[in-house]
């Protein structure tokens, strides 16, 4: 049972009851976690606008005042976060229990983390992890994976051996790394692929690097601005957290990943989007208490412009050539026609504003223009960003439009990262033979598509929708998205409610294939019930075998319907099935106020 008389004080003003009562679901489920009712990593999925943030506020303050021996760690993202944070932690708990650091923060560090609650950057938190790991309780604003993530090159390496030679600081353990690593730029007859680093015969070599204190050092980074990087790559190989990335040029990348949290078995993690990637991983697991008690916004005023596709060919940073860029601009014109609304925010891959973008908006060809910009053109303010622009949270909840093109490029090498770090499973030539030879397969896959689902969400999520109101409709607005036609359909499924437009006139519209769009449309014609592979394929003329991985791909349109496509096996009676789950549950909004 929530009490919500325990938090009725704590309203904000600007909260709306649906608002108020995620607020203080969030807020138990911190509690319940910190007095050890919800062991192992956590996460709290809400979409944007519920409340998260707020919520976790009042269970840390109501946490931190029972348990005041107990001391509590909270990252956030941004600078401005931490701030923010620390200002409405300070008002509860007083300037004597709480402390906040940054880079750039005045004050003493030492002393700010000697106070129970301690606020600061991701940033901070993956590279002090020695100094939090006495924490009872971590709480994660955001995203946090990727925070202790780094690649270095074969050059970079040999600069930091370099550098520990000249300066007399460990040179014969930095060279011990530098000729284990060197071993792997030798292979250049691999080809493209992936290969763990077993770091056995130097284990102890880099326990010393790692461990060692550089900031007692003099200039301690010399000339070798990525000697911190280094030492950070050392202590991920000791973990098997680290591997080779080689190109078929024979260029090698060493990428290894950090958590960048400390005491994972005391953390959970406030997320906006579903927690798709948390659930591909499957290391952290939702708190219950959340999962049964918070019923998710409608999007009923939500407008989803499936835009059509220019088809331009190349990567991205192609698109900046003579012949190609052209293009870019005449489709990102035509796309900003087709938006009525007068505030728009608008995000594309980095590359291609910087290669394609800064002189149609204003900037001169070639501008470095640091994002998040505004600009006015044709009579509409259109807030400029890219996909990977981290921006607080209620900058842009006026737009009623939201332009987002071009799907986020995520690096093969990314996903295998990101998986290995969330999982805690060591990188090993097993582990990665879904990664090599073609096209990421298995969790690597999963953790891409959850990503790249994501990160649309994420950009869509800093317009109106992110303005609930009391009957938990998000606000009235419009996505004008080009993304893979998979990516398009999972975003329709977490978009519970959201209408669907085709917008054509520049290029085509990206759909299923011809034989699946007549299985699609069969399945919407025949709900309610379980039906066969075989009398699906008899009925549409398609032949299910022959399109069941694109079937497997389209998990989010399938659901949408109602359906769950399930692989047939060897065997008398074990034929391919389309299996009845139910259309989409719209839960009564009552069910908040029962639980409470």
């Amino acid at each position: 049972m929530l009490d919500i008389k325990l938090y009725e004080q704590q309203k904000e003003t600007y909260q709306t009851d649906y608002q108020f009562r995620a607020s203080v679901v969030v807020a138990e489920a911190i509690y319940r976690k910190g007095i050890g009712l919800e062991p192992g990593p956590r996460y709290i999925s809400m979409p944007v606008g519920c409340g998260k943030t707020t919520g976790a506020i009042w269970g840390i303050v109501r946490f931190a005042k029972k348990n005041p021996d107990k001391k509590i760690c909270f990252l956030t993202p941004y600078v401005k976060g931490v701030e923010e944070q620390f200002d409405k932690l300070e008002a509860e708990l007083g300037e004597a229990n709480v402390g906040r650091f940054y880079s750039g923060a005045s004050g003493s560090k030492s002393e700010q983390l000697k106070k129970p609650v301690f606020v600061c950057t991701h940033q901070f938190g993956s590279y002090n992890l020695a100094k939090l790991q006495d924490r009872d309780l971590v709480v994660v604003d955001e995203a946090f994976y990727g925070s202790g993530d780094v690649q270095i090159t074969s050059g970079d390496i040999y600069k930091a051996s370099e550098w520990a030679r000249r300066q007399g600081i460990r040179a014969d353990e930095f060279r011990s790394v530098f000729e284990l690593l060197d071993g792997f730029v030798q292979q250049q007859h691999i080809g493209d692929g992936f290969l763990p680093i077993d770091p056995s015969d130097i284990v102890y070599d880099l326990s010393l690097i790692a461990k060692y204190d550089f900031s007692e050092v003099v200039n301690p980074f010399g000339d070798v601005e990525r000697i911190g990087d280094f030492q950070s790559f050392c202590a991920a190989m000791l973990e098997g957290r680290a591997f080779a990335a080689h190109k078929a040029n024979g260029r090698v990348t060493f990428v290894s990943g950090a958590l960048g949290i400390p005491s994972m078995e005391n953390t959970v993690v406030l997320t906006a989007t579903g927690g798709m990637t948390y659930e591909a991983v499957g290391t952290f697991t939702e708190i219950p208490l959340v999962k049964h008690s918070f019923v998710a916004p409608r999007y009923d005023q939500l407008t989803l412009v499936r835009l059509s596709d220019p088809e331009i060919k190349g990567s991205y940073k192609t698109w900046k050539s003579a012949k190609i860029k052209p293009e870019v601009v005449s489709y990102v014109e035509w796309v900003l026609e087709q938006v009525a609304e007068d505030e728009i925010y608008f995000s594309v891959p980095k590359s291609v504003f910087d290669g394609c973008l800064t002189d149609f908006f204003g900037f001169g060809a070639g501008a470095k223009v640091d994002l998040p910009a505004i600009v006015h053109k044709d009579g509409k303010t259109i807030h400029l960003s890219h996909h990977h622009v981290g921006i607080g949270s209620n900058s842009y909840k006026d737009c009623k439009a939201v332009v987002y093109l071009w799907d986020n490029h995520i690096p093969k090498l990314a996903s295998v990262r990101k998986y290995h770090v969330l999982s805690g499973e060591d990188v090993t030539e097993a582990s990665l033979e879904q990664a090599n030879n073609g096209d990421l397969r298995g969790p690597f896959a999963k953790v891409r598509d959850a990503s790249l689902v994501e990160n649309v969400m994420q950009q869509i999520g800093r317009g109106a929708i992110r303005q609930i109101d009391g009957s938990r409709q998000a606000g009235q607005m419009k996505a004008y998205v080009l993304v893979e036609p998979k990516t398009f359909g999972e975003l329709q499924l977490q978009m519970k409610g959201s209408q669907t437009v085709d917008c054509d006139g520049f290029g085509r519209i990206r759909r299923p294939s011809g034989r699946v769009r007549k299985v699609l449309g069969y399945l919407k014609d025949n709900t309610g019930a379980d039906l066969r592979a075989s009398e699906v394929q008899k009925c549409t003329g398609t032949i299910i075998n022959r399109v069941k991985k694109e079937l497997e791909d389209l998990e989010g349109q399938l659901q949408n319907i109602g359906y769950r496509f399930q692989k047939g096996r060897r065997g008398r009676g074990n034929e391919a099935m389309f299996i009845w789950i139910g259309e989409s549950e719209d839960d009564n909004y009552t069910k908040m106020e029962k639980v409470a």
